[in-house]
């Protein structure tokens, strides 16, 4: 399992729904400690669900993270908050969940992965050893 993905999208689905929690009507009824639980369950969640389905390409992760986001906040607050969460507020916050996690993927996971900058002379590094 990947932690870093785990971590950023529970963080990223506490900031879209405490933000939505505001901004759109339907989402208030969640205190902080909705949103901490049901961040970590999308992060835990979409990263099984991925490994599951064998999510390799990023079109795929991104299908399986807008589903399972999706159902996790709507199933959560209808099941553990006693409320029935707006369909559209609920694919707004799996679409900016994903959107999200996507850009800090591509850019946390991209770094990690071994792409170096070039250095800004233009040079190689290998050339350098003087």
């Amino acid at each position: 399992m990947n932690w870093v993905s785990v971590a950023v999208r529970a963080v990223l689905g506490f900031a879209v729904l405490f933000l939505l929690g505001y901004l759109y009507p339907g989402f208030s009824g969640f205190s902080i400690i909705h949103l901490l639980i049901n961040g970590i369950l999308v992060g835990v969640l979409s990263t099984l669900a991925e490994t599951a389905f064998l999510a390799d390409h990023p079109g795929k992760e991104s299908t399986v993270l807008l589903v399972v986001s999706a159902a996790t906040i709507y199933l959560y607050s209808l099941l553990l908050v006693g409320q029935r969460a707006p369909l559209v507020g609920t694919v707004l916050a799996a679409g900016l969940i994903t959107i999200g996690s996507y850009l800090a993927e591509k850019r946390l996971l991209g770094m990690e992965a071994g792409q170096q900058e070039t250095p800004q002379n233009g040079q190689s590094p290998e050339g350098n050893q003087g």
